[in-house]
């Protein structure tokens, strides 16, 4: 049985026994989803065969005889799946429907404990768990055949997020990044102009937001709108402004203040926003909503227009790898159990109740990593690292975010996750760190640019063995809590000045309620979260 209901932003599109959401490319154009029709059929018999050769941010899904399914993930798990078995395969895009299927079978939801303890220190799961027993998520960069019997099985396809050995001297690397992005962006620019589509571009005043921008200038796109959300004193409203004028492109600011985010929680916007992202595996992202909301409103967006979030240069660019990691030959499990620890099982306070459960959540998280002997080299703990991150919390709940566009008629398109990018920056891990070489690239093709800011990015501290380096290394529970006091300390002045403003989505006394448990507002929307769909311990 199948419910697909989410025609939002990408409709689903059936051809006999095929059912396509999405988009699909090769090196030089965006593919006619018909075409891909056409090779699903030849192939139909051989589809683990076929999925390396198919690009794009789709979702894919063949019914077979006798209740089989076949479906095919991207390697951004773009489009979420759940499933479920009861006699049959119950498939659906979204979790409510699923939910209310199963009910009405009174088949009963069985919370899953470990999936909600990850829920909430993390805002996401891990691998197919979702927050019911009964109700399994697909994977990125898979193909998962569900039989008639109700077993399954899954193939992944997850090279792209190794390293490569593709290096090339310094000069070569710097020069190659504008090739790329070019290649990435004129494809989408003559699908934009095909249709007469506005390109829409959240300017955040980050780096990778510029990267985007830049490269439309210099292609010289057109029908591109800018815009900007926060307080009015945040910083970055400012330098957004500056680069959109830079360019010459138009730029829109939507102001948050407390009493919008107090609105957003008490109308139906969060309940709508819920329905629409939540799939029983990832917190909502809730920074976007108004901001779009806003600006359809005024009518500044158009409906059916291409987003073009700069989500995630950073992390490819080697944002999130910690400095000990490419200057040791080996890291050990418990270094790398305390990272992924820390970075990522952090959102809500380590009290009784979760330290209660640590070996169940450091089992979890080798299972996930594969991390079964005390050490492994750099390169394949690097690996690890970097697949966990992004497998989970980039994909489950930053790519989530665009359920968001979604919801307000857009399309969207990832540049800076883009195959050939992440192709590229997989083949540079040691100048990755602290983004050396995305620093380099910026002084030589964006000098203008800094200039006209006047403020040019610092050149990034390169790793180095100080006490810090011994501390992380030798001492790596401390390192962490150390850094965790230091985040809540930061957390806590927030509450009042935070650039988004959106800690008002707690009044006073929620905010009296939560500050002591968590580090970040994507804590207290996950609380929020499981206390909506009332999912409790």
């Amino acid at each position: 049985m199948i419910i697909l209901k989410n025609n939002h932003g990408f409709p689903w599109t059936k051809r006999n026994n095929i059912y396509i959401k999405g988009y699909f490319y090769n090196e030089n154009r965006e593919i006619p989803v018909e075409e891909i029709f056409s090779l699903i059929e030849k192939n139909i018999d051989s589809l683990e065969d076929l999925y390396p050769k198919i690009r794009g941010n789709f979702l894919i899904v063949v019914e077979k005889e006798e209740k089989e399914y076949t479906i095919l993930a991207d390697k951004l798990r773009s489009f979420p799946l759940l499933y479920s078995f009861d006699k049959e395969w119950i498939l659906s895009d979204t979790a409510l429907s699923l939910k209310e299927e199963l009910e009405s079978r009174e088949i009963l939801l069985t919370v899953n404990q470990e999936a909600l303890r990850e829920f909430k220190m993390c805002s996401f799961t891990l691998g197919h768990h979702t927050l019911y027993e009964n109700i399994s998520g697909i994977n990125s960069c898979s193909v998962l055949n569900l039989k008639e019997d109700g077993s399954s099985k899954e193939k992944r396809f997850r090279e792209i997020f190794d390293l490569c050995e593709d290096h090339k001297c310094l000069e070569e690397e710097i020069d190659e990044i504008p090739k790329i992005l070019e290649k990435i962006l004129k494809r989408i620019i003559a699908t934009a102009k095909s249709r007469n589509k506005q390109l829409i571009v959240p300017l955040s005043g980050g780096q990778d937001s510029r990267l985007i921008i830049h490269t439309l200038a210099q292609l010289q796109a057109e029908n591109i709108l800018c815009y900007t959300y926060g307080t009015k004193s945040s910083p970055e409203v400012q330098i957004s402004k500056k680069i959109a004028e830079f360019y010459n492109y138009p730029w829109k600011f939507v102001e948050y203040t407390p009493d919008k985010w107090k609105n957003f929680i008490a109308r139906d916007d969060f309940k709508e926003l819920l329905a629409a992202a939540n799939q029983f595996i990832s917190t909502p992202h809730i920074q976007e909503y108004m901001a779009l909301k806003e600006l359809l409103r005024q009518g500044y967006l158009e409906k059916g227009g291409i987003i073009l979030p700069g989500f995630s240069g950073d992390f490819l660019q080697g944002s999130n790898i910690p400095p000990y990691f490419i200057v040791e030959e080996n890291i050990s499990w418990k270094n790398f159990y305390e990272e992924v620890k820390g970075q990522y099982f952090s959102h809500i306070l380590w009290d009784e109740d979760m330290k209660s459960h640590e070996d169940e959540i450091r089992e979890s998280i080798r299972k996930k990593s594969e991390f079964i002997t005390s050490s492994l080299p750099w390169r394949e703990v690097l690996n690890r690292y970097e697949r966990f991150g992004f497998e989970d919390r980039k994909l489950k709940f930053i790519v989530n975010s665009c359920r968001v566009y979604e919801l307000f008629g857009l399309e969207w398109r990832t540049p800076l996750w883009n195959e050939e990018y992440f192709h590229f920056w997989k083949g540079v891990p040691e100048k990755r760190y602290a983004r050396e070489l995305h620093y380099l690239y910026t002084q030589k093709y964006q000098k203008e640019l800094q200039e006209y800011l006047g403020s040019a990015p610092k050149h990034p501290a390169l790793p180095k063995a100080d006490l810090t380096h011994f501390i992380r290394k030798y001492f790596p529970n401390v390192f962490q809590n150390i850094k965790h006091k230091k985040n809540h300390r930061e957390l806590l002045k927030k509450y009042k000045a935070d650039p988004y403003g959106w800690f008002s989505i707690c009044d006073d006394r929620e905010w009296e309620k939560y500050k002591n448990k968590v580090y970040s507002v994507n804590s207290i929307v996950s609380l929020k979260t499981s206390d909506a769909l009332d999912i409790k311990y």
